[in-house]
């Protein structure tokens, strides 16, 4: 009875350790969420492995997201511009916020900069996950997060 359920249990562990193996692989290593051709078409530049970032005030995670990180330094154009953009559907990251230098970092990392400047998109565990290029109108902010929240 006992090599029965030693047997039992050394099965149960094999198995629980392949489907968390399984799990991991397919959410940190499974293949972009919209190919190349779909990408360019939105204006979506998406990274291979999603950075992680730190929680966003007033951002639920759940879905993609995109953000815009307001320039220290904005005058009355820059003002106008982050309205726009928070009008389109991009939630605006201010200076003052607590992830916005974390975030800054990151976009400043050599294997980020070309996403410097751009709307940042966060996938659904809330991590760094690529960019949208300009012109952010509603329209457009709405066919990408549309197609990635599929």
């Amino acid at each position: 009875m006992s090599r029965l359920t030693a047997s039992f249990i050394g099965v149960a562990l094999v198995a629980g350790a392949f489907w968390v193996a399984t799990q991991s692989y397919q959410k940190n290593f499974s293949g972009p969420v919209l190919d190349e051709a779909r990408q360019a078409q939105l204006g979506i530049q998406l990274i291979e492995f999603p950075r992680q970032v730190p929680p966003i005030e007033r951002l639920e995670q759940g879905q993609w997201q995109l953000i815009s990180l307001q320039p220290s330094l904005c005058d009355a154009v820059c003002q106008g511009q982050m309205a726009q953009q928070a009008a389109a559907g991009i939630h605006v990251v201010p200076p003052h916020q607590a992830a916005y230098q974390d975030l800054e970092q990151v976009t400043s990392a050599e294997n980020y900069i070309g996403h410097q400047g751009h709307a940042l998109l966060l996938n659904k565990e809330g991590r760094f996950a690529g960019s949208l290029l300009p012109p952010y109108t509603k329209a457009r902010v709405n066919a990408a997060l549309d197609a990635l929240n599929r």
